[in-house]
């Protein structure tokens, strides 16, 4: 059978992003302006976005994640089921790993009683990430936007003690990997800025291209986002790459 060869002329409407940043810099706000989101919450950290029209999962298993990708997507037909939400967030990755290699040591345990349920063997880092990295593909090759939050972590020169890269975290290789899938890879954090008055105001801003030690990256054409995206919004986002939508357009309902 001869190969399919085609040129793509179209940006996907999809947009894949995961964003990394400390605590309480807005990870969650952030992503809760996709346009009709699904929240999936693993961390209980929902208060801030509390009031909003917006639906929200909390889950405390690993295995419910797949429950919500069986929920949402038809494999026969290779659709959605149903049109309510146009994008899905899962809050946050990191604490989906851990609950994943949750998973992972009480299986170990069960198949080697004599086995330690809290100290995690070389096996058990090399299974997770497997695991992780099909499920985040999975939810990445979904018709919908997809964002993913995570904490970030430093990684150290063992001799030197300097921090070499700022990325999500991740044990091991996933880290990358998991960057790897996504489209935009940015690193939110907030910052004091002085305005024209004088006064000083906390501003949200998205770094989206590499700048060290900090992971980033931006895989729209021609790296639409710049570096940095002050005061950043999935709508805004999607206005730089995709252009402004016509204001003259019908609202199709669905």
């Amino acid at each position: 059978m001869p190969m399919e060869v085609k040129r793509l002329t179209e940006v996907s409407p999809y947009l894949k992003i995961l964003v990394y940043g400390k605590p309480g810099v807005g990870k969650t706000v952030f992503a809760s302006t996709a346009p009709r989101p699904l929240f999936v919450d693993f961390e209980a950290g929902t208060l801030s976005i509390t009031g909003k029209p917006i639906d929200v999962v909390s889950l405390t298993s690993y295995i419910q994640l797949y429950e919500i990708y069986m929920e949402l997507y038809d494999r026969e037909t290779g659709q959605l089921k149903g049109n309510k939400y146009d994008s899905l967030v899962i809050d946050s990755l990191t604490e989906v790993q851990k609950l994943n290699m949750d998973m992972v040591l009480s299986s170990g345990v069960e198949a080697k009683p004599t086995k330690d349920r809290d100290v995690p063997e070389l096996r058990d880092y090399q299974k997770s990430m497997a695991q992780i990295g099909r499920l985040v593909r999975a939810f990445r090759n979904l018709p919908m936007n997809i964002i993913f939050t995570a904490l970030p972590v430093e990684v150290r020169d063992e001799k030197t003690g300097i921090i070499t890269a700022i990325k999500p975290s991740l044990p091991g290789k996933l880290s990358d990997e998991v960057a790897a899938y996504m489209d935009i890879i940015g690193y939110l954090w907030v910052e004091d800025v002085t305005g024209e008055n004088g006064q000083t105001k906390k501003m949200r801003k998205l770094l989206t291209q590499p700048s060290e030690p900090f992971y980033a990256k931006d895989r729209s054409p021609g790296g639409k986002l710049g570096t940095i995206v002050e005061e950043p919004t999935i709508p805004k986002i999607m206005e730089m790459i995709y252009g402004p939508k016509d204001k003259n357009a019908k609202e199709v309902k669905k």
